[in-house]
């Protein structure tokens, strides 16, 4: 079931608040598919709560080495227990309103509905 389904007021009409034409939903819009992988991967180790270093060290692997570096840093930062808001913050392997998006969810406790919606957006 998809979060907007679900949730209304999750995919709300930004251009109600900010004169946008955007969702919320769309703000979180990436286009490499090595971000979409990222976002996927980090959704279900939160939501599975598994520990995503070795998951996201696998996933550089398996980059070309224009992503694989970074990627490869951004595992590194877990494994050396910064906070995933953190380490994405540094090594922007993903835009930043979907890192802010991510960290202010994370704030707030809606993590886990953020995540639904970008499994159910993803998949």
């Amino acid at each position: 079931m998809s979060e907007s389904s679900s949730n209304p007021s999750s995919n709300v009409d930004l251009g109600q608040k900010f004169g946008h034409a955007q969702t919320a939903t769309e703000l979180l819009e990436v286009s490499a598919p090595y971000q979409r992988a990222l976002l996927r991967m980090l959704a279900v180790c939160d939501r599975d709560n598994i520990a995503p270093a070795p998951l996201v060290l696998s996933l550089a692997a398996e980059l070309p080495a224009k992503y694989r570096d970074r990627v490869e840093r951004l595992a590194e930062q877990m494994n050396q227990g910064v906070d995933i808001d953190d380490a994405l913050e540094e090594i922007l392997v993903l835009p930043p309103s979907v890192v802010l998006a991510l960290r202010l969810a994370n704030q707030n406790g809606t993590l886990p509905a953020l995540n639904d919606a970008l499994l159910a957006r993803y998949s």
